[in-house]
């Protein structure tokens, strides 16, 4: 980034009103925090302005696909794009990292999206980046990252393998990329993946738009825990399948 200024666009989907979203959720308490300052030196750039500019969607009924696309072509605010990342994050998600703003500019210039979670690998008929197939197996040599769990910030760490891994396959609850590398390649998320398997499309997606995808050490906790196996994901996993074969 080489002008004075970026900014990180924080983009959600809840199904909270705004108020409840402000007061309650984890991601909106989170953003409240971060935003009571716009200025600090980050990362070999001293003279760097961030600022945290937030996007969601309240009382959402869309799938997460119509919502970060909706963000992404948004002409209102295209100046910024030189200095504008995308921080696509899921509204039960508490953000830890003191130094996010940073961790994000250093994580962007090693990769075109990065995430706090992935795989290394794909295998064929994988239904997660976590999980070899459908009996639910552990890709346990291919995973990268760590994510905490938990109702409270800084909660219980679940340790996959080491970050800074060049990765196939990133977990959605936190992907991160540039306005201008979306913009430019003309990736998108697809809106037939509602929730399920959004992510790992859109991850399959940028590989095949030549885009380089990595984990990064960016402190979140997770307040919710994965659905696998009802009939939502495995519709979704149909769809996944019939779009991309194995």
């Amino acid at each position: 980034m080489t002008n004075k200024q970026a900014c990180i666009t924080v983009v959600s989907a809840s199904r909270t009103q705004e108020a409840e979203f402000w007061a309650d959720t984890a991601l909106g308490q989170s953003i409240k925090r971060f935003r009571t300052f716009q200025t600090f030196q980050p990362l070999q750039e001293k003279d760097l302005a961030i600022r945290f500019r937030p996007v969601i969607q309240f009382a959402n009924r869309d799938g997460l696909g119509i919502v970060y696309n909706k963000a992404i072509d948004d002409e209102t605010e295209q100046y910024l794009d030189a200095n504008e990342i995308f921080l696509f994050v899921h509204d039960d998600v508490w953000l830890d990292d003191a130094q996010l703003g940073e961790h994000l500019i250093e994580g962007l210039q090693n990769f075109d999206v990065i995430g706090v979670a992935g795989s290394t690998q794909r295998i064929p008929g994988q239904p997660s980046w976590s999980f070899r197939d459908t009996k639910f197996t552990p890709n346990l040599d291919a995973m990268s990252g760590m994510i905490g769990h938990g109702p409270q910030p800084c909660g219980r760490l679940s340790y996959f393998g080491p970050w800074r891994q060049k990765c196939e396959l990133l977990d959605g609850v936190l992907l991160a990329t540039r306005a201008s590398t979306l913009r430019r390649s003309g990736i998108r998320f697809d809106p037939l993946f509602e929730f399920h398997f959004y992510d790992l499309d859109f991850c399959r997606t940028a590989r095949c738009g030549g885009l380089t995808l990595g984990t990064w050490p960016i402190a979140i906790t997770h307040q919710g825990i994965g659905s696998y196996n009802d009939d939502n994901w495995l519709t979704s996993y149909a769809k996944y399948v019939n779009k991309w074969g194995s």
